[in-house]
């Protein structure tokens, strides 16, 4: 029982890490949707960059700016993780699997286009995207520790 309960948690600790950058991603992208309905730009005081990033073309899909979709997936993945660590169902791990899979992948994305095609970065964005990729990490930590302990 002392095993499975250090192993349990363990598993809520990255959980609460999980939800800990969820909530700083949540904010990082609702800043940005405020500024792009607001007609504001970022304020990048180390780069710049954020003015050419956030009013690219690839800043919007179909006139919705990414981050608006960047805030819905942060608010989702919070849901989701605040689900798993009340009930513990796999469904929700999956989904929290989905989840982190596509905003990681979308988030190489968003990356290789700063860098690559626009040559600017946006701190914001990349803050954002970098989350993303260390939510990938720990998602499959968690995962990898329950079956190695």
């Amino acid at each position: 029982m002392t095993q499975h309960h250090n192993k349990d948690t363990a598993r809520k600790r990255v959980v609460w890490l999980m939800l800990a950058l969820c909530v700083i991603g949540f904010f990082v992208a609702l800043y940005l949707t405020f500024q792009h309905y607001t007609g504001g730009t970022p304020d990048c005081s180390l780069v710049q960059g954020c003015e050419v990033v956030t009013t690219s073309e690839y800043a919007t899909i179909f006139g919705v700016p990414i981050s608006l979709f960047g805030t819905l997936y942060f608010f989702a993945l919070t849901i989701v993780l605040f689900a798993w660590l009340q009930h513990g169902k796999r469904a929700f791990d999956a989904v929290a699997g989905i989840l982190v899979i596509s905003g990681s992948i979308i988030a190489c994305i968003l990356i290789g286009i700063q860098i690559f095609v626009l040559d600017a970065i946006c701190l914001y964005c990349m803050t954002a995207d970098s989350i993303s990729i260390v939510l990938l990490f720990l998602f499959f930590y968690k995962r990898a520790y329950s079956f190695l302990s």
